[in-house]
């Protein structure tokens, strides 16, 4: 979990949740340089042993956006209420219902599954789905 909120309310959001939900958690307040710059996903990948281009980060705004594709991951974003700009290089999910772990490992090429192009929108039979055959 990467968040620009401090440390104090991080872990009252993690503490609510099922134990091992995240294996690592970076807080705003914890690096010199907050979204939009690379500093919290890459502390995040280091923290975890990860290579950033083998990552991807679910994001809520262009700010978080910026800062997992500065980076280097894989950005996947899912629009709240800041809008996102024209023309954006992140795949865009319209919820987080959309989402598999199996979804997720196509976006890096590592299953042999169809890919989804940067900028836009997932399909169903990109995350496993079929379309409705009526």
């Amino acid at each position: 979990l990467v968040s620009s909120s401090h440390r104090r309310l991080v872990d009252v959001v993690v503490a609510g949740l099922p134990p091992g939900s995240f294996a690592a958690t970076v807080a705003g307040d914890e690096v010199a340089r907050g979204k939009p710059h690379p500093e919290p996903y890459l502390t995040a990948c280091g923290l975890l042993g990860v290579d950033p281009s083998r990552t991807v980060v679910v994001e809520d705004s262009p700010t978080g956006a910026r800062s997992g594709e500065a980076a280097g991951c894989r950005v996947v974003v899912v629009p709240d209420r800041a809008p996102l700009p024209a023309g954006h290089p992140w795949v865009e999910v319209g919820s987080l219902t959309e989402v598999t772990l199996g979804w997720l490992r196509g976006l890096l090429g590592s299953d042999g599954a169809q890919h989804v192009e940067p900028g836009g929108a997932a399909r169903g039979e990109d995350r496993g789905q079929h379309p409705d055959p009526g």
